[in-house]
């Protein structure tokens, strides 16, 4: 979210606080996403951000302390509800053929209700206060009530995001928003994975090379969980400003999903790779996604597939070395998961029926 954004969010909700629906429906006709949309995204920012801070989580801390107030949110209940609550609404903004006027306006009070709760002291007076205050950190270039953090580390968790969303965006089926918390969960995770190479190797988030933040995705999801979290006990050491809103946004990967189960870093963890993988793959001449093969030796020999991500093998630095791939990941024909198969047992285009005779590049 832009700074634009974040105010027409803030002006929607003072509109639908003092029940001005002239000023909520000249918000819902701004042009830019809908605002059903942006109150649930601008919800899950700012209630993650109250959470934070009522926790104390600050810039200086240990790694102890940070791993114990992490633990203690993830055990919270109502950090727990807030979770659900966003998730909801996010739900509830996406579905369509509603009335936007009076979605944005359940969302708007259901959001400030929560808002309200998270503060010391809740009571009505405090709604138009918290919301001017939220309008100045918003102008003043802060997008919510966050921990002071240090200026500069702060932008490079805020460059890293918006680096991330752009090469999220270049992926098949991107829809050129954050529309679920899914796209979401992707962003974050390649922003911290060029977080980790930031601080590992002191380089500005632009010059981070695609092998570098690709590898670091490239691991088995212990290795990745692994790599982040060094990364955070060393910025925490380093007293770097973006450990707030990093920390933040991995406990909110660390919780589950819509519905329960996995955690939202399990569920998107996969798809992050395939953004490197796929990333690299365009730098190095790779098979893009969508590029159908057929199958010439193994167990699915004869089988006709579509390409849906390169696999790159890292070196022990993490980093990948190799200039080709090792193999793919294939989407076979009739088969409902990817297949991860040798280069060697796959090849371009398809078999011609009346010989056998491979013929690359069609199909």
């Amino acid at each position: 979210m832009d700074q634009n954004e974040v105010l027409r969010a803030l002006d929607a909700l003072k509109a639908a606080w003092r029940g001005d629906d002239a000023a909520l429906t000249a918000a819902v006709e701004c042009d830019g996403v809908a605002l059903p949309v942006l109150l649930a995204a601008y919800g899950d920012e700012v209630l993650r951000a109250l959470f934070v801070t009522r926790a104390g989580v600050r810039a200086g801390m240990s790694a102890a302390e940070l791993a114990a107030v992490q633990e203690a949110m993830e055990l919270d209940v109502a950090v727990r509800m807030g979770v659900l609550l966003a998730q909801t609404l996010r739900a509830w903004a996406e579905l369509e053929g509603g009335d936007p006027v009076m979605v944005s306006r359940e969302i708007s009070r259901a959001l400030l209700s929560a808002m309200v709760s998270v503060t010391q002291s809740p009571s009505r007076e405090d709604v138009e206060p918290m919301l001017e205050h939220l309008r100045a950190e918003a102008v003043a270039g802060r997008w919510s009530d966050e921990p002071a953090t240090d200026a500069e580390g702060a932008g490079l968790w805020e460059e890293a995001r918006t680096v991330a969303t752009r090469l999220v965006a270049e992926q098949p089926g991107w829809l050129g928003q954050e529309v679920s918390w899914e796209d979401r969960a992707v962003g974050s995770l390649v922003a911290l994975a060029l977080c980790v190479l930031t601080g590992r190797e002191g380089r500005a988030v632009e010059e981070v090379a695609t092998a570098g933040w690709a590898g670091v995705l490239s691991g088995e999801p212990e290795q990745v969980r692994g790599a982040v979290e060094r990364a955070l006990r060393a910025a925490v050491s380093a007293d770097a400003g973006w450990v707030s809103p990093v920390s933040a946004e991995w406990a909110w990967l660390m919780g589950p999903v819509p519905g329960g189960g996995e955690s939202v870093f399990e569920a998107c963890v996969a798809r992050a790779r395939r953004v490197g993988a796929l990333r690299l793959g365009a730098e190095r001449g790779a098979l893009d996604a969508g590029r159908r093969v057929t199958l010439t030796a193994g167990q699915w020999a004869g089988h006709r597939g579509s390409v849906v991500a390169p696999w790159w093998n890292t070196g022990a630095s993490g980093v990948v070395v190799d200039e080709v791939p090792s193999a793919y990941e294939v989407a076979l024909d009739g088969f409902e998961n990817p297949v991860l198969l040798p280069v060697s047992e796959l090849a371009e285009g398809h078999a011609d029926s009346s010989g056998g005779q491979f013929v690359p590049g069609q199909g």
